[in-house]
């Protein structure tokens, strides 16, 4: 099991590790309230930088949040403040709407959410009624926004699939390997990473067809795919691997010149073991 001090040396970006290292400090020195003021601060600039990072990758809705936080930056104005303070009472639940967080996450972090406002806002609680959380409740919420959030990269599950799909169907298609790693690997959850692997087989192997709405016809998309499985085999072969494996069956039956046009798209693919 890793230790706190492991953990927070993970947090995925530069800019909010300084402020877990303030959350931490004031856990280490004994002031809880302090501690879950900070955890927030965190998980709040967290949330904002994955955010500004899904709408460079073209997320709409991340875009739509982004361009209201650019509205109200650098000034100190009402009208300023209160966008700022609008976007972040949605924030949970635009995190769980863009899969950074699940469900389960979502609910840790509500809490937090709520133990914050107590501790910042001691009018909440009744005269005479101060919330004291002990060191090791304020402890326990830095470590659940760390493991829900602040060590991963802005990975989204069906969201990146969709994202992948749009792309190969799109005129502007990018085959270059290293971006394709880093936009559809890399930022992707598990689940979603093997479905796109798995599209991408049985479209280049098996030269599927597709929608009356597409820009491409099917052989297009084919060499696109293809060109995206050789990518993801650099990243990960051992999921290409399997998800050509699973294909090869159907592959196998198909004429013979189909099996040719696959064989020749996939050019020198190699997704052998490694071992």
């Amino acid at each position: 099991m890793q230790s706190l001090e492991e953990r927070i040396a993970r947090v995925w970006h530069q800019e909010v590790r300084p402020l877990v290292d303030d959350a931490f400090r004031c856990h280490s020195t004994g002031t809880p309230r302090a501690a879950i003021v900070a955890t927030w601060t965190a998980v709040c600039t967290d949330i904002i930088h994955k955010l500004y990072q899904l709408a460079e990758d073209g997320d709409g809705k991340a875009a739509e949040i982004v361009a209201k936080l650019n509205e109200a930056r650098g000034k100190l104005d009402g009208a300023a403040i209160k966008i700022v303070e609008d976007v972040e009472k949605k924030l949970l639940e635009d995190a769980l709407d863009l899969e950074l967080i699940d469900g389960i996450e979502h609910r840790q972090l509500l809490r937090l959410k709520e133990d914050r406002n107590l501790c910042a806002h001691p009018s909440l609680r009744s005269l005479g009624d101060v919330f004291a959380p002990t060191g090791d409740y304020a402890r326990a919420h830095l470590v659940a926004a760390l493991d829900a959030l602040l060590v991963h990269p802005p990975t989204q599950g069906r969201k990146a699939f969709e994202r992948y799909i749009a792309h190969v169907d799109d005129p502007s298609f990018v085959g270059h390997a290293d971006y394709l790693v880093q936009m559809f690997a890399k930022r992707v959850k598990s689940s979603s990473w093997k479905q796109i692997v798995g599209i991408a087989a049985k479209h280049a192997m098996l030269e599927l067809p597709v929608p009356e709405t597409s820009s491409i016809p099917a052989s297009m998309a084919a060499d696109r795919h293809a060109l995206c499985l050789i990518a993801f085999a650099r990243h990960d072969r051992d999921a290409v691997r399997e998800a050509v494996t699973k294909t090869m069956a159907k592959f196998n039956e198909l004429p013979i010149d189909r099996q040719l046009k696959g064989l020749a798209r996939l050019g020198e693919f190699d997704c052998r073991s490694s071992m």
